[in-house]
């Protein structure tokens, strides 16, 4: 991970998802990248379907 978005900007999600400080902290909690990227996957889903509801109420 480089520094780039030093206080620039957020770093994507992909640069946090490989850096191996985030892997160690995972490690220690027995939870797997895999696990992360579902949580991030139904949580763009959950948000879509949202973002419908509210489209589709007005």
């Amino acid at each position: 991970m480089g520094t780039k978005w030093y206080n620039t900007q957020e770093p994507e999600v992909e640069e946090l998802l490989a850096d191996p400080i985030l892997h160690a902290v995972l490690a220690r909690d027995r939870i797997t990248l895999n696990d992360v990227k579902k949580v991030i996957a139904s949580y763009k889903q959950t948000n879509r379907h949202q973002k419908t509801l509210e489209l589709t109420s007005e």
